[in-house]
Formats: C-alpha cells, sequence, structure tokens
C-alpha cells in the first residue's frame, strides 16, 4: 500500500475506534461526531488531534519506528498489536508518560506511574486502560468499565439488524489481581446513526469497543489483539500496587 494510502486509511481506522468513547462523551470534541457524518478525512484527521491520548501513543509509536501518526501501521499497533510495539523501549515509554502523556498536567501521578512502569508491558491500548487508568475523570476507574474500554475480540454467535450476539475475551478480576475471560453479549452495530462495520455473518471476528462492534478481524488480528493485552496483564499483576 502507497505511504499516501496508508497515511488515509490510518486515519479512518483511528476514527472508527474514536467514535465509542465519543459518543458517550469521554473523548475527543462533539465536533467530531459531524466529521464522521461526513467521512471527510482531512477534518477527521484535525479532529483526531484532539484525543490527546490517542493521539499522543500514535505519536509515540510512529517516533520509534520511523512512519507518521497516521500511517496504518501505527494506528493499527496501538489498537489491535503489531510489532511495531516490540520497538519501543522500556526507557522510551518512561519518558513518554512522564512528559507527555499528561501534557505537562498531574506531574505527581505521571512521574508515579512511570517511575513504577512494569518491565515487558507494551504501548497497546490495553495499557493504557490497564495501567494508566484514563486520563480523564469523566469514567469511573473500576473493572466494568476497564471491561468495556479495552479492546476485545468476539465471535458473531447470531445476527441481529442493530445487534449481533457474540462470544468476547473480557477483562475481570480473580483473586484480586487482572485476568482475561469469556462472556457472550449483545453489542450494537449503530450508534447515534453511525455504523462502522460492513456486512457480517455468524462466525465473523469483531473487535469491540465500548459495546459497538468497530471493524472485522482476522484470526492473526485477534490473536495479536489477545496476546497484547495478555502481557500488559501478567506485567501489571507483576507489580506492587502502587495506589
Amino acid at each position: 500500500m502507497h505511504g499516501l494510502d496508508r497515511l488515509k486509511d490510518g486515519v479512518l481506522l483511528s476514527a472508527k475506534f474514536a467514535f465509542p468513547p465519543n459518543s458517550f462523551g469521554y473523548c475527543g470534541k462533539n465536533s467530531f461526531f459531524h466529521a464522521m457524518k461526513r467521512k471527510d478525512c482531512r477534518l477527521l484527521k484535525t479532529e483526531l488531534k484532539h484525543f490527546r491520548a490517542h493521539y499522543a501513543y500514535l505519536k509515540l509509536i510512529a517516533s520509534e519506528n520511523g512512519c507518521f501518526p497516521f500511517d496504518r501501521r501505527a494506528v493499527n499497533a496501538f489498537w489491535i498489536g503489531n510489532k511495531l510495539l516490540e520497538n519501543i523501549s522500556q526507557k522510551a515509554l518512561k519518558h513518554f508518560i512522564a512528559k507527555e502523556l499528561f501534557a505537562g498536567k498531574n506531574s505527581q501521578r505521571a512521574g508515579k506511574l512511570a517511575n513504577n512502569l512494569p518491565k515487558g508491558t507494551l504501548p497497546h491500548h490495553s495499557f493504557h486502560v490497564l495501567y494508566v487508568n484514563f486520563l480523564s475523570n469523566k469514567v469511573r476507574r473500576n473493572t466494568a468499565n476497564y471491561n468495556k474500554c479495552c479492546i476485545t475480540s468476539g465471535k458473531i454467535l447470531s445476527c441481529g439488524e442493530k445487534t449481533v450476539l457474540v462470544e468476547r475475551f473480557s477483562i475481570c478480576r480473580k483473586g484480586g489481581r487482572l485476568a482475561l475471560g469469556r462472556r457472550k453479549e449483545n453489542i450494537v452495530l449503530e450508534r447515534a446513526g453511525v455504523r462502522l462495520v460492513g456486512k457480517i455473518k455468524k462466525g465473523d471476528l469483531l473487535a469491540i469497543h465500548w459495546g459497538m462492534a468497530v471493524k472485522k478481524i482476522s484470526a492473526r488480528e485477534a490473536a495479536e489483539l489477545k496476546g497484547c493485552t495478555q502481557r500488559n496483564i501478567g506485567a501489571i499483576n507483576g507489580m506492587r500496587a502502587i495506589f
């Protein structure tokens, strides 16, 4: 894929994953919704820069891999997972948390997170949810919301017009430690008139964010997503609680 095509494709992929939390008012600006409805790539790129954490991670991944933040490979690394994450050193990740992620705000919390960074973590979306525990105070920091916010993969068991029943991996706690579980639940295909996936059928695999189907994914992508999430869970479970 040509570089410019990867950039456009990456903007649209970023927008898909950004939409579910934005629809609840958690991230980004209200104007993002209008850009989504218009499917205007240039406008979406501008709007996505207002998703502070999202864009900060894309810049980190891009800077350590010699590509642009909205290159599809960088976007896919953050939301699903790929080999680009392995090129980011713990030193770079510590600096990112301490100096860039919080953009000068909450410096004490940023310093604690950086200094106590568990070894082996990847700057994947699951890391932001399960270790950083959100930047915004709009969302309660509890396991139920971590489960909703983490990107998970689910296999379609049955299809409805506006919802599908899936079996997906989930975030839970066992014995006070983070763990992966499995659950069946209905997820929505459309919210506020926006649908992110095309034709789907029983047996398809979906990436899910805040109870909404974001995109169809391959078995390889599903394995990558689960693997990155499990790796970060293992690293976080291996550290002392710091809060």
